[in-house]
Formats: structure tokens, C-alpha cells, sequence
């Protein structure tokens, strides 16, 4: 393990030597830091792992930021029993509980009932639990949208040419000259 000084911050990174590798490269991880670069790249000179991570330096120290954040967001909300939720304007309460599956198994019957795979640690359980509830969100609110959008299109007289899910900073849903409707997933959370 190695240390890259950026400013007044110490970040540790490894070097992992690769024949597949073609070129160098920085992979960012909640993990670490791990320089990878092709057999027989030297550590020192021009075109060393050090003069290469001395120019990455800020990108580094930036990523390194980025995932710390993200994981300290994703800490902060809680996935584990008695938290709550929102679906479609109510916030529904997690009854949490290990199981031997293969994956986050979600169903939701006046609470949301997680079945999680036994033996995951700490962070990579959240973002398990996390990943598996923005899928089954998206499911959700494709099918209502889908499901709305048909109906209004009978009133209206007009069709889409299809419905998609959005994931815009800025809008709720657009429909272009294209003929695509798209609404932000995000809007199963709110009340129907």
C-alpha cells in the first residue's frame, strides 16, 4: 500500500500489474484506490506509475470525495427493519430479514417485506438493498406509466409511440417530437 499526497489529504492506493492491461488507468472504488497498469511499466520517470498518478492527482482526490459522499448518503438512509420508505405518497415501513437467496427479494403488502442474502457485509448489504428497491421503483413506475399514458390516449384521441423512464435533473417529463413519452421514475413516490 502507497500514498499519494494531494494538498494536506494522504490517499492509499495499490499497483496492480496487468498483461492485459494496454494503458494505465485509475479505478476508484469504495474499497480503495488501485492503479492498474501494464506488465512492466516502471514506478519511477516520465512515463512511470508516479508521474501518472501525480497528474491524476485532483481527479483522484475528487473520486475519492464522490464515493465517500455516496456512501455516507446511502449510510444515512436507513435499510434495516422498522425504517421507512415512500411509495406512492406513504411512507411504508422495512421488515428486513437474511435469508439464503441469491439476491435482494423485495414485495410489498402494507410494508415492504426485503429478503437479503445472508453474509453480505455492512456496505455492500445497503447498496444490495438500494440497487434492488431503485429496480423494483422503476418496475413500478414504468408500469403505471404505461398504464396512464394508455388510458389518457384513448380520451385524447392520440398515441404515444412508446413510454420510457427518465432520470432528469431538472423536469418531471417531457414528450418529444419523437413521440416518446418520458416521466421521471422517481414519481411512483409520489401520491397516485
Amino acid at each position: 500500500m502507497a500514498i499519494l499526497e494531494v494538498g494536506k489529504t494522504d490517499i492509499s492506493y495499490e499497483v496492480r500489474y496487468s498483461h492485459k492491461a494496454s494503458r494505465k488507468r485509475i479505478e476508484v472504488t469504495p474499497g480503495g484506490v488501485e492503479v492498474v497498469v501494464p506488465k512492466g511499466t516502471t514506478m519511477d520517470g516520465s512515463d512511470g506509475v508516479l508521474a501518472y498518478l501525480h497528474r491524476k492527482r485532483r481527479w483522484v482526490f475528487d473520486s475519492v470525495k464522490e464515493i465517500q459522499e455516496r456512501h455516507r448518503r446511502l449510510l444515512t438512509q436507513h435499510y434495516a427493519s422498522g425504517a421507512k420508505l415512500q411509495y406512492r405518497g406513504r411512507w411504508l415501513m422495512l421488515d428486513v430479514r437474511d435469508a439464503d437467496v441469491p439476491e435482494v427479494r423485495i414485495r410489498c403488502r402494507s410494508k415492504f417485506h426485503v429478503t437479503v442474502p445472508g453474509g453480505l457485509p455492512g456496505v455492500a448489504r445497503l447498496e444490495a438493498i438500494r440497487n434492488a428497491f431503485d429496480r423494483w421503483l422503476r418496475e413500478r413506475a414504468l408500469q403505471s406509466v404505461r398504464s396512464f399514458g394508455r388510458q389518457h390516449e384513448a380520451c385524447l384521441d392520440l398515441g404515444a409511440r412508446c413510454y420510457r423512464l427518465s432520470d432528469a435533473k431538472s423536469r418531471w417529463g417531457s414528450c418529444g417530437r419523437d413521440g416518446i413519452i418520458r416521466v421521471h421514475w422517481r414519481l411512483v413516490q409520489a401520491p397516485v
